[in-house]
């Protein structure tokens, strides 16, 4: 069986260098962009309507994007202006949610295995203040996920992930 964790750990070792922040930059933009087909395929799935939208506007704002048109202009638009650190940033960031998160899979819990193979586009929303719980087996999202406590108790010690509000360079 593969595990999630281990393939995690894999990426992560081989992206590219952190100083060539150009390339760096164009590579997460065009993971985000599948993020995005991704979520929205998510949404359907789960009947979120209510949650996905305003997830993706969020994002949007985040990273410049014109939110006015339709999901598939989002997808297809070719962006620009967008700050290169600033998106080295928020790739980092979701690196540390992708370690939880496969080692979520790998330890069997029930929502994360389920949707083992759509699991980056949930990763891109936890620092924009939305969460992902495994409480009862269902995904819930909250605009006050970081005062609740644990995101995923999980047996890799050090993977344990203790849920705290970003401070302003987007740490923990």
């Amino acid at each position: 069986m593969v595990s999630y964790l281990n393939y995690a750990k894999n990426v992560i070792n081989n992206l590219p260098d952190e100083n060539n922040v150009g390339h760096f930059a164009n590579e997460a933009w065009l993971q985000l962009r599948e993020y995005f087909r991704r979520w929205v395929l998510l949404v359907d799935e789960l009947s979120l309507e209510g949650i996905g939208n305003p997830l993706l506007f969020k994002l949007s704002t985040v990273l410049g994007v014109d939110v006015t048109n339709s999901i598939e202009k989002r997808l297809s638009t070719d962006f620009v202006n967008i700050d290169s650190r600033a998106l080295c940033g928020l790739a980092k960031v979701s690196l540390k949610k992708y370690l939880i998160w496969s080692a979520a899979i790998d330890e069997g819990h029930e929502v994360a295995n389920r949707h083992r193979n759509m699991f980056n586009p949930l990763i891109e929303y936890f620092s924009f203040g939305y969460a992902l719980s495994l409480h009862h087996g269902e995904i819930l999202f909250g605009p006050d996920w970081y005062s609740t406590g644990l995101f995923i108790r999980s047996n890799y010690a050090n993977l344990e992930l203790r849920l705290s509000v970003y401070d302003e360079q987007g740490d923990q």
